[in-house]
C-alpha cells in the first residue's frame, strides 16, 4: 500500500486553484447546501463529524452538542448543564453538582467523576475518592474524627479540642475528674483517693491520707497533707520535722519555725539559726555578738553600749549616730545636747536638730523660733506663726495683712498709707480735712493743697486768697490798708496837736495885743507862718 505523500503548497498552486474555482463558479451556477454540508467544486461536501455547520473542512460555524473549538474537536465538561458550552472558550453554566469556569469541580460534600456521590458527613470537602480534604465543623484530623471523649463527638476542626467534654471528663477531656476512673470515667475511685488509675492504684490521696490505697492517716501535726511515704509536706504552727512531731524553740518569735527547725525570726535579745545565742546587753536584735540591728530605748552603737542623751521620755535614738527622734521638753540639737529651746516656743519644745518651735508659739509671737512679735493692731494679739499676718482680724478698724493700715487709708505693699479712702481728707493718718474752698473739697494727700482747683473767687495752693472787683488780690491790699490807717491816725494826732497849739497861741496873742497891738500882730503872723513851714516836715518825718 502506497503512502499518501502530501504535495507542498506554493503561491503558484494556490493562485491556480483560485482561478480554477472562479471559472467553475462562472460556468456552473450552484444551489446552497443543506446544514451539515459546505459547497465545493464537486458539490456539497459533509462537514467534519463534530460540526453542526461549516464553511469549509477547516472551519466550523456551529458545533454539535457537547463540543467546542474551531473544528469542534474539544468535548464540553461533563459538568456543563445540558452538555452546552461556549463554542470558543468552552465556558458553560454548571450543573447543580459542579462549579468552576469549565464546571470540572464538584460542589462541597460531593465527589466522583460526575460528582454523583456525597462526601462523608465529617467532610466539608473531599477528593475524587471520597477522602476528606477539609473537615466539617465539629470534626478534626486526617479522618475528620474527634476524640471519643468529646460530647456529641464535636470538636474544633483546627485544634481538635472538644467543645465540651463527656460527663466525668475534665478539660481538655484527657483525664477523668477527681474520684473517677475507667475508659469513660464511669467508675468511682476508693473512698480516700482524690484521683486513681484503678481501684487498687491511687495517684493522689485526700488531705490527711497516704499510701497506695490512701488508707493510711498522716501524722496529726501535718498541715493538710503528707507524701506517699507519710512525711508531712508542711507542719502546723509551732512544729517541725518530717513527721511534724517536734516543737519549735521557745526563742523563735511567736513559735514560728521552718520544717528543719530553724526559726523564722528570733525573740528580742537572741540570735542564730535556732536563736540559740544571746545578744549583747541592751541589744534588742542582733545578727552576731558584735553587731546589733536594734537597741533598747536609750542606747545606740554597733553593740548598743552607748547611751542616748536627752531623748524624749527615753525614746530611741539612731543606732549609728545617736541622734534623737524627739528631744525632751526644752532640749534640742541632733543629740538633744542644747539645753534651751526658744522661750516663746509653745510648751518650750522645739525641733531636735534645728531648735525651731515645732508645736507653735506662745500668744503674741511668730516665726520659726517664735522670736518676732505680732503686729500691735492684731485682734487678741494673735497672728499667723508662719508670716506674722493678723489671722483673726484687726482692732480699731485698722486693716491690711498686718493691721498697719489706719481705718480711712489705702496702704501700699509696705503698709504705708498712700492715699485716703475719702478724697476730702489728707495727711499720713487721713485725719486732716481738705479746705472747704477746694474744688469738690479734694486736696493733695501729702500737702493738703487744692490740686483740682478752687471755688470761684479764691486762689492759691490752699485757696485761701480772694480776688477784689478790680482784679487785685485782697490779700495783697491788706498791708496797704494797715499803713494808710496808721498814717491817718498820725495825721489826726498832728492836726489835734496843731489845733491845740493854735488855740493856745491865739489866746496868748490876744493877751499880748492888749499891750502892743502891732507887735503882737506881727508875732502872730510869724508864729502862724512858722507853724505852716514846720508842719509838712513833721508830717513827712512821721509818715516815713
Amino acid at each position: 500500500m502506497a503512502a499518501n505523500v502530501s504535495q507542498p503548497v506554493t503561491v503558484m498552486s494556490v493562485k491556480q486553484d483560485i482561478t480554477s474555482w472562479i471559472r467553475n463558479a462562472r460556468a456552473v451556477p450552484k444551489a446552497p447546501c443543506q446544514k451539515g454540508y459546505f459547497v465545493s467544486n464537486s458539490g456539497c461536501i459533509p462537514c467534519p463529524d463534530k460540526c453542526a455547520s461549516c464553511s469549509s473542512p477547516n472551519e466550523c460555524i456551529e458545533c454539535k452538542y457537547g463540543f467546542y473549538g474551531n473544528l469542534c474537536d474539544h468535548k464540553c465538561s461533563s459538568g456543563c448543564k445540558d452538555d452546552v458550552c461556549d463554542m470558543i472558550t468552552g465556558n458553560c453554566s454548571c450543573k447543580e453538582t459542579h462549579v468552576g469556569h469549565y464546571c470540572k469541580m464538584c460542589v462541597p460534600r460531593k465527589f466522583g467523576h460526575d460528582c454523583e456521590f456525597d462526601c462523608p458527613k465529617e467532610c466539608l470537602t473531599c477528593d475524587i475518592n471520597g477522602n476528606c480534604t477539609v473537615c466539617n465543623t465539629g470534626y478534626f484530623g486526617v479522618k475528620c474524627k474527634c476524640s471519643n471523649r468529646c460530647l456529641d463527638n464535636k470538636c474544633d476542626r483546627l485544634t481538635g479540642l472538644c467543645y465540651r467534654c463527656k460527663p466525668f471528663f475534665k478539660w481538655p477531656c484527657a483525664h477523668c475528674v477527681d474520684g473517677k476512673y475507667g475508659v469513660n470515667c464511669e467508675r468511682d475511685c476508693p473512698s480516700n483517693c482524690l484521683s486513681c488509675l484503678s481501684d487498687t492504684n491511687c495517684t493522689k490521696c485526700r488531705d490527711g491520707f497516704y499510701g497506695q490505697f490512701c488508707n493510711l492517716t498522716c501524722p496529726q501535726n501535718c498541715l493538710d497533707s503528707c507524701n506517699s511515704s507519710g512525711y508531712c509536706n508542711n507542719c502546723k504552727h509551732g512544729y517541725h520535722g518530717k513527721l511534724c512531731n517536734k516543737k519549735c524553740s521557745k526563742r523563735c518569735l511567736q513559735d514560728n519555725c521552718f520544717m528543719n527547725g530553724n526559726c523564722a525570726q528570733c525573740t528580742a535579745g537572741v540570735y542564730g539559726k535556732r536563736c540559740e545565742h544571746t545578744c549583747p546587753l541592751q541589744c534588742q536584735k542582733c545578727t552576731s555578738k558584735a553587731f546589733c540591728v536594734s537597741c533598747t530605748n536609750g542606747y545606740f552603737s554597733h553593740n548598743c553600749s552607748k547611751q542616748c542623751s536627752y531623748c524624749k521620755n527615753n525614746t530611741s535614738c539612731n543606732i549609728k549616730t545617736g541622734q534623737c527622734e524627739h528631744c525632751s521638753d526644752g532640749m534640742y540639737g541632733s543629740k538633744c545636747e542644747f539645753h534651751k529651746c526658744p522661750s516663746n516656743c509653745f510648751n518650750v519644745s522645739c525641733n531636735a536638730d534645728s531648735g525651731m518651735c515645732y508645736n507653735g508659739c506662745k500668744k503674741d509671737y511668730w516665726g520659726k523660733y517664735c522670736n518676732k512679735r505680732c503686729p500691735h493692731n492684731c485682734l487678741n494679739n494673735t497672728c499667723s506663726e508662719e508670716n506674722g499676718t493678723c489671722s483673726h482680724g484687726c482692732v480699731n478698724e485698722y486693716h491690711g495683712n498686718t493691721c498697719e493700715c489706719p481705718r480711712d487709708c489705702i496702704c501700699n505693699s509696705s503698709g504705708n498709707c498712700s492715699r485716703c479712702v475719702n478724697d476730702n481728707f489728707y495727711a499720713p493718718l487721713c485725719d486732716q480735712v481738705c479746705s472747704y474752698l477746694c474744688l469738690n473739697r479734694t486736696c493733695d494727700f501729702f500737702t493738703g493743697n487744692c490740686n483740682k482747683g478752687c471755688k470761684l473767687g479764691y486762689f492759691g495752693n490752699k485757696c485761701n486768697r480772694t480776688v477784689n472787683p478790680n482784679g487785685i488780690s485782697s490779700s495783697l491790699l491788706q498791708p496797704i490798708h494797715i499803713v494808710l490807717l496808721i498814717v491817718s491816725l498820725v495825721i489826726l494826732i498832728l492836726v489835734a496837736v496843731i489845733m491845740g497849739i493854735f488855740l493856745i497861741t491865739s489866746y496868748i496873742t490876744k493877751q499880748k495885743e492888749l499891750v502892743t497891738g502891732s507887735f503882737s500882730g506881727s508875732l502872730t503872723y510869724r508864729q502862724v507862718r512858722r507853724s505852716q513851714e514846720i508842719l509838712p516836715s513833721e508830717r513827712n518825718s512821721r509818715i516815713f
